[in-house]
C-alpha cells in the first residue's frame, strides 16, 4: 500500500475510535455472541466487532480482511490482535 493510503486509513481509524459507541455495541451483542466451553473458544468479541466494521468501511471479503490483518500493523492495533 501506498504512504497516503495507509495515513488515510490510519485516519479513518482514530476517527472511528471516537465515533463509534463501542461500550453500547458490545453490550447490545454481548448475549448473543458464543462463549468458550463448547468447540474452539471464539475471538474476543470486541476483536470481531471491530473486525467486521472495518470488512465494511473498506469493502473487503473474510479472506481479503485475513490478508490486510497479516500486513498492515494498524489494522491489527486497532482490532486489538497485536
Amino acid at each position: 500500500m501506498e504512504v497516503e493510503v495507509i495515513l488515510k486509513v490510519v485516519e479513518l481509524l482514530e476517527e472511528m475510535e471516537v465515533v463509534v459507541p463501542w461500550k453500547a455495541l458490545l453490550k447490545l451483542i454481548e448475549p448473543h455472541y458464543p462463549m468458550a466451553g463448547r468447540g474452539r473458544r471464539p475471538y474476543a468479541l470486541e476483536s470481531m466487532l471491530r473486525v467486521h466494521l472495518m470488512q465494511n468501511w473498506f469493502a473487503l471479503s473474510d479472506p481479503a480482511m485475513e490478508e490486510r490483518l497479516y500486513e498492515i500493523t494498524s489494522l491489527r492495533n486497532f482490532a486489538g490482535l497485536a
